[in-house]
């Protein structure tokens, strides 16, 4: 009978072992795992920066129409009887004068400075389609609409003023806390200019991700906005206003203070 000797042939073994094959399974997912946090966080700074520098821009703009005012800010909405007793007029980029009636909001204002790029107002969480959409629109009509929805809000009720709006009369805040020139402002650098915005109505927030012209304070008569455990911007009820944008970075709202420096401000 023949051996085989000290020596024999060992038959290869193929594939993986059920263990084996579970942890190359796991390593993959854990390396996707990996990957779309790190796209997400990419993508949420993109999107945090680009906000940024929107507002940085829309707060040169806001100087340089003070520079060209005689120091004074530019007011937040104003009543047609105002704007023709202060002489304040808003045209199209094709220079055609707006009504009074239309340009109540400072979005009219400001544009000319923003080299009439309407865009910029709806820069903030603005998808694609949404801009080709806006960019199609030119009527008197449908800018007046666009007007009071901008995607950033001022806060006219501190900084230029508004002819309307809420009463602020309760201590210490009266009827002209809204300074009207940099001179009267303390500490520019904790002064909020403009920030990221959503539009609110009877106390929800509107469905189709629309802004609102006008950054309101949670403190004046009563608190207008909270943030709930999840993060999500809660507007109180009855409130027909601009509430901060809740940002997927977090509980931060882009902001611009009045002098000039921008950031995420916790809401």
């Amino acid at each position: 009978m023949r051996t085989l000797g000290p020596f024999r042939r060992v038959a290869s073994r193929a594939g993986f072992t059920l263990v084996e094959l579970l942890v190359v399974i796991a390593i993959i997912a854990l390396l996707v795992s990996l990957v779309i946090v790190t796209v997400r966080r990419a993508t949420n700074s993109a999107e945090r920066v680009d906000s940024l520098n929107v507002l940085r821009r829309i707060g040169t703009s806001f100087s340089a129409y003070s520079t060209d005012h005689r120091g004074r800010f530019i007011p937040g909405y104003l009543e047609p009887d105002v704007q023709t007793e202060l002489d304040i007029g808003a045209k199209l980029a094709d220079g055609t004068v707006v009504a009074p009636q239309a340009a109540a909001s400072w979005v009219w204002r400001l544009a000319p400075y923003a080299d009439n790029d309407w865009i910029l107002f709806f820069r903030d969480n603005l998808e694609a389609s949404e801009e080709t959409s806006l960019r199609s629109l030119e009527t008197n009509g449908d800018l007046l609409t666009l007007s009071l929805r901008p995607r950033f809000g001022m806060n006219s009720i501190f900084v230029g003023g508004n002819s309307e709006g809420p009463a602020v009369t309760d201590p210490p805040w009266t009827p002209n806390a809204a300074a009207t020139r940099l001179s009267e402002v303390k500490q520019p650098a904790q002064l909020i200019l403009f920030g990221g915005t959503v539009a609110a109505q009877g106390g929800q927030l509107a469905a189709d991700g629309s802004g609102w012209h006008e950054l309101r304070a949670p403190f004046l008569d009563v608190e207008q906005w909270s943030v709930a455990s999840t993060g999500e911007v809660v507007p109180a009820a009855g409130l027909d206003a601009g509430v901060p944008h809740a940002r997927s970075d977090g509980r931060t709202a882009p902001i611009v203070h009045l002098d000039g420096h921008t950031e995420g401000a916790k809401i």
